[in-house]
């Protein structure tokens, strides 16, 4: 009978120096279908994001009287959000930066670290939540839930593969052989990140320049 080795396919193989391989995944470049299947789920989540904006602003403007209705709201806890998020997108990148180094530890610190702000923000999120907890009942309560809530599960989905990737880069799974896989996960926190740009710009900063 064959030793598991003999069986092993030559890409796995080829991961050396690391001496174990996750069964699956993608272990080519960022050219893979791994990474344009990432591609086309970050296009169809912006696109709900860029439907769920533009009913807010065509909202905005057939609104008779202020809005929001409650006036503009404190930028306090989202600029603190739109801080942690960016510093964020920073971490990851350096650990993308690390793996392709094959700097693994490096690589694993910076996704534990991104992790870490993506929890912060949760807790600031729910904070805001509470201080909306006022609004009245109507489009701008209604549109304001669904952007930040829609808009917290990507971040949720993002964490789970932040804590990942971080344990499995950490177990040696990855480096310059295989970094596609942290890629992937880096370009959809990526995504996360860029919705953080435009909820805040939407709903904080918009108010502010109306």
């Amino acid at each position: 009978m064959a030793d598991s080795a003999t069986l092993a396919p030559p890409a796995d193989r080829a991961l050396e120096p690391a001496e174990r391989a996750l069964p699956v995944g993608t272990v080519s470049d960022v050219r893979s279908s791994g990474m344009l299947g990432m591609l086309f789920l970050i296009l169809t989540e912006a696109t709900i994001f860029g439907y769920l904006i533009f009913g807010y602003f065509y909202t905005a403007a057939s609104a008779q009287g202020a809005w929001p209705p409650q006036g503009s709201p404190g930028l306090g806890y989202a600029l603190t959000n739109l801080v942690l998020a960016l510093v964020s997108a920073g971490a990851v990148w350096w650990a993308d930066r690390a793996i392709r180094v094959d700097q693994p530890r490096p690589a694993a610190a910076g996704l534990a670290a991104a992790f870490l702000l993506g929890l912060v923000f949760l807790g600031i999120q729910g904070l805001d939540w509470r201080a909306h907890a006022s609004l009245t009942a109507g489009a701008y309560r209604s549109l304001y839930l669904t952007i930040t809530g829609v808009h917290v599960a990507h971040l949720v989905v993002g964490l789970g593969i932040l804590a990942a990737l971080s344990g499995w880069t950490l177990r040696g799974y990855f480096g310059a052989a295989r970094s596609a896989p942290v890629r992937i996960g880096a370009a959809y926190w990526y995504f996360v990140v860029a919705a953080e740009v435009a909820v805040f710009a939407t709903l904080s900063l918009s108010p502010h320049l109306s």
